[in-house]
């Protein structure tokens, strides 16, 4: 199922991430430019200081004379580092990767620093450049000096700069992850709470029901949220207005049918058949009344189960009694069949339910039993286990069902085919619409009184 706090996390999430990932690019862009500008300032303004200092060497001292030591004996050879850090008391490693080195205005090498790896070239050619030697490559900055007749090169190994700029942009990166968990919390607050009107609505609308069409409150709920609320209450008010119909037709049909059918039952037993085809349809009559009005008692029940609008009171019932009860109202079609009914209850096995409720429960189940139970049948109602809670069990010797029947049974106006009784294929429903609404089970198993009987299992609620 689509959350759209779910998606908006995502699209959030995945912009920031973008948006991260396009900072630290241009961030690393930035670095790398900012670190190149200030380190060929750095060597244009160490090429000028070298000048100077050369200035005044060559104040005190005069001209090179023409016994100078060699030129490999001119060069500066930086020290090892002998610890594991980037530095000791008498040097630092990188001295390696800085060079410079001064030419007389012919060319003669006077003075450099380096070793035999650092080879920079003489070139009077002044300005910034790269160079390659077997130590790497090289950034210089190459200086003549028109009061010295000098050539001055300073130089750099690139990997100097490269390694700043990769610390600066991971010590970049490293804050943006850092901060990354955090923005992602706090995203995610705020959208839960931003949703939480929605949220609270949707609790709103999920504890409505027949019971309850009472119109939500604007209480706390954002402008853009009010058209919805609007359009539900419109909603629950003409819930309420067709529910109340129902109710009106259901009264109404009541005590407007079940008058004239009990009228017409009364013509058709008045009757005074003079012969047998005329008692036949006499009785076909009064057998089409009585299923009529039992499919008419059947209809308004559903009606009134599925359109409850009221908390039915509960009552610690005795299960014993109330079987009697409904058992005292079948015992007319009991004795026609001559029906062996075996009632194996406890008088302390009681049950927390309403009395109307269990009276129609017994009704559609016991009388289901006894209409498609065979004539000399057996129909034994006894109680669950305790270990399994509170319920009973009625078993019968009838025809059974299979598999598919015993899902279809519960359907409206389904009748299992193959048996010829009077029905019309709403009880089971009925049964169902309860346990569904008071949080009971029913459940159908094959019945061990005969090999084709039927065992319906009714757990109450604990």
């Amino acid at each position: 199922m689509n959350s759209v706090r779910t998606q908006l996390l995502v699209a959030l999430l995945v912009a920031i991430a973008l948006l991260m990932g396009a900072a630290v690019v241009m961030s690393y862009s930035s670095v790398s430019y900012e670190t190149e500008e200030l380190y060929d300032a750095e060597l244009a303004q160490s090429a000028r200081v070298l000048e100077s200092l050369l200035s005044i060497e060559m104040e005190f001292s005069g001209p090179v004379p023409s016994g100078a030591p060699s030129p490999q004996q001119r060069l500066i050879n930086p020290p090892t580092v002998s610890s594991l850090e980037e530095y000791d008391q008498f040097a630092h490693k990188y001295e390696k990767k800085l060079a410079f080195k001064v030419w007389t205005r012919k060319g003669t090498l006077l003075l450099g620093s380096g070793d035999k790896l650092t080879m920079l070239n003489f070139s009077p050619q002044r300005g910034f450049g790269y160079e390659e030697s077997p130590a790497g490559s090289w950034r210089s900055f190459t200086h003549y000096s028109e009061a010295l007749a000098l050539w001055i090169k300073v130089a750099q190994r690139l990997e100097i700069r490269e390694e700043l700029t990769h610390k600066i942009a991971i010590l970049n990166t490293s804050a943006l992850l850092l901060v990354l968990p955090l923005m992602v919390l706090l995203i995610y607050l705020i959208v839960r709470w931003g949703f939480k009107p929605v949220l609270h609505i949707s609790h709103e609308v999920a504890n409505r029901g027949a019971h309850n069409l009472n119109q939500l409150s604007f209480n706390n709920v954002p402008a853009e949220l009010n058209p919805l609320v609007n359009e539900i209450n419109r909603l629950m008010a003409e819930l309420a207005i067709s529910l109340e119909r129902q109710k009106r037709f259901t009264s109404n049909a009541a005590h407007e049918l079940r008058t004239p059918l009990a009228a017409i039952k009364v013509h058709a037993q008045n009757l005074f058949p003079e012969d047998e085809r005329t008692r036949r349809i006499q009785q076909n009559i009064v057998q089409g009344i009585d299923r009529l009005a039992h499919m008419f008692n059947q209809l308004i029940t559903l009606s009134r189960v599925e359109a409850a609008d009221r908390d039915y009171m509960l009552q610690t019932l005795q299960l014993k009694t109330q079987v009697a009860e409904v058992l005292q109202e079948l015992q007319g079609e009991i004795d026609d069949k001559r029906l062996q009914v075996a009632v194996q209850l406890n008088d302390t096995l009681q049950a927390e339910t309403n009395r109307d409720v269990l009276q129609i429960l017994l009704r559609n189940l016991l009388g289901n039993a006894v209409r498609y139970t065979p004539e000399g049948g057996t129909i034994c109602i006894d109680a669950l286990p305790a270990m399994e809670g509170t319920g009973l069990v009625i078993s019968d010797s009838g025809p059974g069902l299979n598999a598919e029947q015993k899902q279809l049974v519960f359907d409206r106006f389904y009748r299992a085919s193959g048996q010829n009784t009077d029905g019309c294929g709403i009880g089971l429903s009925i049964v169902r619409e309860i346990c569904e609404h008071f949080g009971y089970q029913v459940q159908l198993l094959d019945s061990e009184l005969a090999e084709t009987g039927l065992r319906v299992e009714l757990r109450f609620k604990v």
